[in-house]
Order: structure tokens, then sequence, then C-alpha cells
């Protein structure tokens, strides 16, 4: 409302200025002292207007990250990545994690509770070792996971990938050592895993910085089935809440017209 009276005053002032400046209306001047003396009186407006400012910026942040990730949904949405869930499910969320992510350990049981608990979902898993360049059991553990999977499928990856997350929340440091022990949670062999490291990692990094994303964990919620601006999400950090709605909003894209109706 103040910010209306501000603008009102302004816009009158300037009005009354442009029909008759030397008899009617206050020079510029005038009407930046006026102006001043509002935001003085009222500073919360500068607060507002700044909080606005910054929506709008946000806004146009996150429309960016929609739409580049609907020009790489195919790489978002690659078979060769890891996955939880139906592997035909209607909805995926994609996230972007790495396992010595304090928020990323945080979000892994809530992950697996919306997966467990929507049948509809695949729960795309992009091993993302941001931190690995100043913690060695990051990228290894990332490198384990996608052996895993390549050698194991979807169920054995699950076990491991919970696994670690389990053992990062029980408080228990992670080391190469530990990342091998659960691999025969997983049902595998160290042994039997391939030997060369995959190339996915660096893939999904640079997917990860193609897409704007500065940290983890990173989200990616859209029907598999065309996803467009309007039910595609992007989630950056750890927001339960959003994931939630993004998830909603998803489904509801994908349900046939008719079971929206009925």
């Amino acid at each position: 409302m103040k910010k209306l009276m501000l603008c009102t005053l302004v816009a009158a002032s300037i009005a009354s200025t442009t029909v008759n400046a030397d008899i009617l209306g206050p020079s510029e001047e005038e009407i930046g002292r006026i102006a001043a003396d509002y935001l003085i009186k009222n500073p919360e407006v500068l607060v507002e207007v700044s909080e606005a400012l910054k929506a709008k910026e946000m806004d146009k942040i996150n429309s960016s990250m929609i739409e580049g990730a609907l020009k790489y949904k195919n790489k978002l949405l690659d078979n060769n990545t890891p996955y939880v869930g139906n592997a035909e499910g209607k909805v995926a969320i994609i996230q972007f994690f790495d396992y010595q992510c304090g928020f990323c350990q945080k979000l892994s049981p809530v992950m697996s509770e919306l997966q467990a608990s929507n049948p509809d979902v695949k729960l795309v898993m992009k091993e993302t070792p941001i931190f690995a360049q100043r913690s060695e059991v990051s990228g290894y553990a990332a490198q384990m996971g996608l052996k895993i999977f390549a050698q194991g499928g979807s169920e054995a990856y699950g076990k491991y990938h919970n696994a670690i997350f389990e053992k990062a929340l029980s408080g228990s440091a992670l080391t190469n050592k530990g990342v091998d022990r659960q691999v025969e949670v997983s049902g595998l062999e160290l042994s039997s895993l391939p030997k060369e490291d995959s190339k996915a990692v660096m893939e999904n990094l640079k997917l990860f910085s193609e897409l704007g994303f500065q940290g983890t964990p990173a989200v990616v919620v859209m029907p598999i089935e065309n996803p467009t601006v309007e039910n595609t999400s992007v989630i950056r950090g750890a927001d339960i809440e959003g994931i939630k709605a993004a998830l909603v909003k998803a489904q509801t894209a994908s349900e046939p017209a008719s079971a929206i109706y009925n």
C-alpha cells in the first residue's frame, strides 16, 4: 500500500510538471526531496522493494533452469543412470547428490519415503561428487555406486545407496574401506565389479553445470512423457516441501484427463 502511495505521489507530480512545469508542477529536485523524505519516514518500503526485486530475479533464474531441464531431458533420463523405484514410472524425480553432502544425507530418507509411497515415481540418481577434489571418498563412493548399478541393476544399487547414507547419518565418517564394506549390502562382491571408472561422473558434473546448479542437492521433477514449463520443477537445496509440491504438480500432469475428472 505504501509503495502504491509513493508511486501515485511521484506520478502525480510528474504529470503536473508535464502539464505546466512553471506554474503547477514541482521541479525534479522537489520531487526527489518528496520521495526521499517519504522513504526516510517509511524505510520498510525499501525492504519491500528489495524483496520484490529478489523474488523477480529468482523467478527469472528458475524459469531459465526449467527451460534447461527440458532441453536436457534425454540426458536427465538417460537409461544408464542409476534409479530406484518404478522403471516404467510416469514421473521422474532426478537428484544430483554427493554422499559427502550433509544436506543430501538429511534428504535421503525423505526421498526414499517419497519413492516408496508413490509407485508411479522413478527416482533417478545422478552421482555428482562435487566434493571429490577435497574428499577422495566422495568420488570413490560415486564410482562404486555406478559400478554396482551396471553390475547388479536398480535393486542392488538402491541397497548400496541407502546403506551409504545411513552410515553417514549415524555419524560415522565415510572412508574408502567403509564404502567397500557396503558393497556386500548390495548383494555383490567387490571383486565382481568393473575395474574401470565410469565416465558418467564427469558427464553428470557437466550436466550439473549446464543446468546452472551450484550446490547439492539439486532436484528436477518432471513427467516422463510430455514435460512442459508448466509441469516441470527445479528445486535447489533440501527443500522438502518444494519437492513434494513439485511431485504433485507432475503427477497431476501425467494423469489421463478421465482420471482427473472422475
